[in-house]
């Protein structure tokens, strides 16, 4: 009777350094491009307090230097920071040739890879004036970038942290939390006719109030909804491949 062929230890030993090395790069690629956004982020507040004088309004105070950041991407279009997480970051749009969802999987230096950039697609306003803008991070296991929504799954830190702030190059835009939520992974703006009427954002927060108080997901319990308030919608991968854990602020006004 033939013995089967055995394969050779060599063999397997090689084999198994070839994944191991690959493995190596792609997490060394990750981490490097990690500390070119902790770069920019430092260099974002590094001139913090830059002052812009707005025709008949007060003079606003933003933090972060666009001019200098812009220098590394010039499709910085605003930056988002979530208070009691590590969440504070450029926010980031593909320029009209290139993809839609070009920085989900590129990084601010145009390489592919993770962890990408946190972004808006192009069918929002780079302002934020829209009536609901969305905007899209991954949820890296290490912690960064959208991880951080997650914390709002404790309904004390969703009490204790209930506002967060998006900067654009001539405006501080303030934002009442009012909902976390593990939604389904429909595509948001589309689904709801890139929300063109007050009766898209009625149709949205009807469909995200109706998931109701649980274990992960919470409300607000002292501010009240209305369609004709502006939306800022932080989406990022839920625990469930099916589903998109969703952080909601309601733009509070000046």
């Amino acid at each position: 009777m033939e013995k089967k062929r055995r394969m050779p230890v060599v063999f397997i030993m090689t084999a198994f350094v070839i994944v191991l090395s690959a493995f190596a790069v792609v997490k060394y690629r990750e981490y490097q491009n990690q500390l070119h956004m902790e770069e920019v982020q430092e260099m974002a507040y590094l001139l913090s307090g830059v002052q812009v004088e707005l025709p008949k309004k007060e003079e606003v105070v933003i933090p972060i230097d666009f001019g200098e950041i812009r220098k590394e991407n010039p499709d910085i279009v605003a930056w988002v920071c979530v208070p009691g997480t590590t969440v504070d970051y450029p926010i980031l749009q593909s320029a009209p040739d290139m993809e839609e969802d070009y920085y989900l999987e590129h990084n601010l230096d145009g390489s592919p890879g993770y962890p990408g950039c946190i972004y808006i697609q192009k069918m929002n306003q780079a302002d934020f004036c829209d009536a609901v803008t969305v905007v899209y991070g991954h949820n890296m296991k290490n912690g960064t970038m959208f991880a951080g929504l997650h914390q709002f799954e404790d309904r004390t830190f969703f009490d204790e942290n209930d506002t967060f702030e998006i900067y654009t190059p001539t405006s501080v835009l303030s934002y009442q939390v009012i909902a976390s939520v593990n939604y389904d992974n429909r595509l948001i703006p589309v689904f709801y006719h890139f929300f063109q009427t007050t009766s898209d954002v009625a149709d949205f927060l009807d469909d995200l109030y109706a998931y109701g108080e649980g274990e992960k997901n919470h409300f607000a319990e002292a501010v009240k909804p209305d369609a004709m308030d502006r939306y800022v919608i932080l989406s990022t991968c839920s625990e469930h491949s099916k589903n998109r854990w969703l952080v909601v602020g309601k733009q509070k006004q000046e």
